[in-house]
């Protein structure tokens, strides 16, 4: 064998080696990026849960809140129902029984539109729960929608990888 081709037998062989040697330290670092993306898709599948006690949270904290403004809503329509009784109750005892009627039906008028308005607040109450609650319920699911897609990027990102 002349020794030119015997030089070309040796580079070829010497770049074989050298070639799997780089191929399996890739596949090494391809192995710990493996890992490395195995631990965050754990981390990001562990905060699925944690969503779901917030929002819980948040739902319980909608609910407080609205059992608090339906409350007061109710006070206030007793406190003025109350002031309303009494107005007209002095204002009888000042004025003859000549006008008492058209005081009662004003009172009666002034009250319909005070339990009125008490009913209107409800309504108006019930709307912003629902609204708030919708609102809490779509930001939870576009959070795990989002967790999601990370999920699916790291493993499309993994199942690329020559380990």
């Amino acid at each position: 064998m002349d020794p030119i081709t015997a030089l070309k037998i040796a580079s070829t062989v010497g770049g074989l080696f050298y070639s799997n040697k780089l191929r399996q330290e890739a596949k090494g670092r391809n192995r710990e990026l493996s890992r490395s993306i195995d631990k965050q898709v754990s981390n990001l599948e562990g905060t699925l849960p944690s969503i779901d006690e917030f929002t819980e949270g948040l739902i319980d904290l909608e609910m407080d809140e609205s059992s608090v403004r339906s409350d007061r809503n109710f006070l206030d329509f007793l406190r003025q129902s109350e002031d309303l009784s009494s107005n007209l109750s002095e204002t009888i005892k000042q004025s003859d029984l000549v006008f008492s009627g058209d005081l009662q039906n004003k009172f009666e008028t002034d009250k319909f539109f005070l339990e009125s308005n008490l009913r209107i607040r409800e309504d108006a109450g019930s709307l912003n729960r629902e609204r708030n609650l919708l609102n809490i319920l779509t930001r939870k699911e576009d959070q795990k929608s989002s967790v999601a897609n990370e999920i699916f990027s790291l493993k499309t990102q993994q199942m690329g990888l020559d380990v």
